[in-house]
């Protein structure tokens, strides 16, 4: 089960361990 975190630039979930927001293209 992965835990997900807020993109701080634009909120969207990212997993942990993933370094950019795939979900709104921002590194």
């Amino acid at each position: 089960m992965q835990q997900w975190y807020k993109c701080p630039n634009c909120g969207a979930p990212v997993a942990l361990g993933v370094r950019f927001c795939g979900n709104c293209g921002s590194p």
